[in-house]
């Protein structure tokens, strides 16, 4: 009855929200609201179509009034806009009215060509936009700091450029002083004397030539050569004759005609020059002055957002981002999980109802078919509660969650494509035909465990444990393997109150055993613990079905004649009358007393006492009371106890030297 009342509270979860959604969203409107709503529309773009129809009446006629005036392309792009304005008017009357998309019944059909990226950029560009306001606040720090760091670097060319166009206008240029006219005198003398020296060195060479052919003497090589050695004779004296008086004849002449000219030249020359470096140190001190105007705005804008109190900033950045979400985004996200949550736990209880309560589930073992209807139905769940939550995003219209979740779930089963392998041996598994099978016995971290059932999480089972199942992962059953059992197999050592020994000596009653641990209260009441699987590595011996107590004793060779019948005969009724009186008697199953063997010192005789489980807690006590007994016999009845002999053989004197 109460998982009933739980089903039906879980079916109201999920009609709850699909009601409080139409509430926000609004529930479908009758036919009667929405014609009303669209008569309004269709009135309000009659008005438009009615005004843009006017405007392009108005228009034609102050075209037309003036005969004279010429169409310019500013009156036709106008009309065209008017035009285009009255066309759109009439296509939204014409979609409203209709309740269609008028494009989209074509006449003729118009394959669309694909392309991936922008559709890619289509579905993830509302998620891109909304990772990007998020991140907006250190998007623009960064860059601004970049900016500053930009025209920082710009400045150093630019301050170099500067500082060397100063360096030239304070340098010293030429100057237009004495200096420079004796320079420019130099210049037209230099000038001058190569001219003259020029003259000079033709007018020999022509009167040594005419004189020469006048002669006729000799071959045109012998002229030749003869020219050019009077020429290197009589070039000298004849420079030194005439040179002095060209120069002082022409000198004056040649000063007068080009020394203002180079002058005015010079002048201009200057002046240019200046006007150049001028302008050159205007233009870079202004880009100067602008470099840093930029710097110092963006210095300044990056210094007013980072003095606001950073963790201020988060705080409210991340207060309006959840403020934001939870208003609209939140909101969706809250009833596509719940669709999900909600669709998943009642399938999974109508699941456990019909397993409880189907006659075909409530076998002990489950047929082929039956499992593989289970697997078919847990991968039904979860698309169906995938599909749900989906659903709930896109009747909302919310584009950047459904891309989102869409993606979510393609992840989910890009992963489960990369670990098929592992996935198909648990369907091997669920489907009960892998190396783990129900009702079958398996190892599991060193314990014993029957396996109840093989689901998504599996139960297995120890009935001598207390709360002895555990619920397991089907993963980790994939690498171990089960087998079938017999009804009479031990699947614990021990019992709680039962008595057990471990190899480590301890003896002790066991109080509480479960799958985590095996507590043993010790004698004077003190209390071990150990992890189950370290208890079991110890193989504990249960004393509380039966145990067998072997003391050896050991008596002089002197009674050689008396120890295989007559002594362990005495011994043994003593030990049984003694016994009996201790009320060890009423614990002890049978007893013996057999010689043993003939040993270095001694005749060994061995007690061989059982006892049942009630003497376990006097397992070590019982073997000093026999041994005490066996004493006792032996002051009686006059034997020697003997005691551990060397016997030494005295070697033969060796004669003297």
């Amino acid at each position: 009855m109460k998982k009933n009342i739980l089903m039906i509270l879980f079916c109201a979860a999920v009609f709850f929200p699909v009601s409080e959604y139409s509430a926000v969203y609004g529930q479908p409107e009758s036919s009667h609201e929405s014609v009303v709503k669209d008569m309004a529309t269709l009135r309000q773009i009659t008005q438009c179509i009615r005004d843009m129809e006017n405007q392009i009446r108005n228009k034609k006629e102050e075209l037309r009034s003036d005969s004279e005036q010429v169409l310019t392309d500013k009156s036709d792009n106008e009309m065209q806009n008017l035009h285009e304005q009255l066309a759109t008017c009439r296509k939204n009357f014409e979609r409203i009215a209709t309740g269609v998309k008028p494009e989209s019944i074509d006449t003729a059909f118009k394959p669309k060509d694909f392309n991936w990226r922008e559709e890619l950029e289509e579905l993830l560009g509302p998620v891109i936009y909304e990772l990007k306001s998020m991140t907006e606040r250190p998007r623009e720090i960064e860059k601004l700091r970049a900016e500053v760091a930009f025209h920082k670097s710009r400045m150093i060319p630019v301050r170099e450029a500067v500082r060397n166009i100063k360096e030239l206008i304070a340098a010293d240029s030429r100057k237009l002083s004495e200096d420079s006219e004796d320079i420019f005198k130099k210049e037209i003398e230099a000038d001058l004397r190569k001219e003259c020296l020029k003259d000079i060195r033709n007018q020999l060479y022509e009167k040594i030539r005419k004189e020469l052919e006048e002669k006729g003497e000799g071959s045109e090589e012998e002229r030749k050569k003869l020219l050019d050695e009077r020429l290197k004779q009589e070039l000298p004296a004849m420079i030194q004759q005439e040179l002095p008086g060209r120069m002082d004849e022409e000198l004056p002449k040649r000063l007068k005609k080009e020394l203002p000219k180079r002058l005015k030249d010079e002048k201009e020359l200057e002046k240019k020059f200046r006007e150049e470096l001028a302008g050159l140190e205007t233009f870079w001190t202004n880009k100067e002055q602008q470099i840093l105007s930029q710097q110092a705005v963006s210095a300044y804008q990056m210094n007013q957002m980072e003095k606001v109190n950073s963790f201020e900033t988060f705080f409210n950045s991340t207060h309006d981002i959840l403020k934001t979400f939870f208003k609209d985004r939140g909101r969706n996200l809250l009833f596509s999980l719940l669709a999900f949550l909600s669709f998943l736990l009642i399938l999974r209880l109508l699941h456990r109802f019909i397993y409880k309560f189907s006659p075909l589930h409530r076998k002990g073992k489950h047929p082929f078919l039956i499992r593989l209807t289970d697997v078919i139905y847990h991968l039904l769940t979860f698309a169906g509660a995938a599909a749900a939550s989906v659903i709930v995003l896109y009747s909302s219209g919310d584009w950047v969650l459904l891309i989102i979740v869409i993606i979510f779930f393609l992840g989910i089963v890009w992963t489960a494509k990369q670990g098929f392998p592992r996935y198909w041996e648990q369907l091997k598994l669920l489907l009960n035909l892998g190396s783990v099978r129900e009702n079958e016995r398996i190892f599991y971290n060193g314990i014993p465990w029957k396996i109840v059932s093989l689901n998504l999480y599996s139960q297995l089972e120890n009935p001598e444990l207390k709360a002895g199942r555990i619920r397991l992962p089907l993963r980790y059953l994939i690498d171990l393997n089960s087998r079938p059992y017999d009804p009479d197999e031990p699947w614990f050592p021990c019992r709680v109150t039962d008595w057990v020994i471990l190899s480590d000596g301890t003896l002790g009653r066991v109080i509480a055993q479960n799958p985590d641990m095996v507590q043993l209260v010790l004698l004077g009441n003190s209390r071990k613990t150990y992890l189950t699987e370290e208890f079991l590595r110890l193989n504990p011996t249960n004393l509380s079905t039966g145990f067998c107590i072997r003391v050896t004793f050991g008596i002089d060779y002197s009674h050689q004649r008396l120890c295989t019948q007559e002594i362990p005969d005495r011994l043994k009724d003593m030990l049984t009358e003694r016994l009996s009186e201790a009320d060890y008697g009423t614990y002890i199953v049978n007893l013996n007393v057999e010689f043993k063997e003939a040993g270095a010192s001694s005749l060994d005789i061995e007690i061989i006492a059982d006892f049942s489980g009630e003497a376990a807690c006097y397992h070590k006590r019982i073997p000093r009371f026999l041994q005490k007994i066996c004493v006792e016999a032996c002051n009686e009845y006059g034997w020697i106890i003997p005691f551990p002999q060397i016997m030494l053989h005295r070697a033969k004197d060796e004669p003297s030297v």
